[in-house]
């Protein structure tokens, strides 16, 4: 099952961070022009991680959201328009927001 750990208030991340379920067969969630779809295998956590989810971090993007700003996976779907990376490509990935997550979409690079 895909999933994200979402914030829907800023507080200690035990509190708020919750599973949220990810239909990946829904088309809005596929991947758009220029970007591709990474199945999370690690991600980081960094101070800033936890300065975000306390909302504590200069930049606080609207809820809800999932934290998270490096991940390494697998190339799972890819945008038109795409062709650095392949299905099934290991990479790594600076994110911003949105790693942790089962899966994560990413701007080619």
């Amino acid at each position: 099952m895909a999933f994200a750990m979402r914030l829907r208030s800023f507080g200690e991340p035990e509190d708020v961070l919750t599973p949220d379920p990810l239909d990946l067969d829904d088309e809005s969630l596929q991947p758009s022009s220029g970007e591709v779809l990474v199945e999370v295998a690690a991600a980081g956590v960094n101070f800033p991680d936890l300065l975000i989810v306390q909302g504590k971090y200069q930049a606080k993007p609207p809820f809800p959201f999932a934290p998270g700003g490096e991940v390494s996976g697998v190339v799972r779907h890819v945008g038109s328009d795409v062709d650095s990376v392949r299905v099934g490509d290991r990479v790594i990935a600076i994110t911003g927001f949105g790693g942790f997550s089962t899966h994560v979409w990413c701007p080619r690079r």
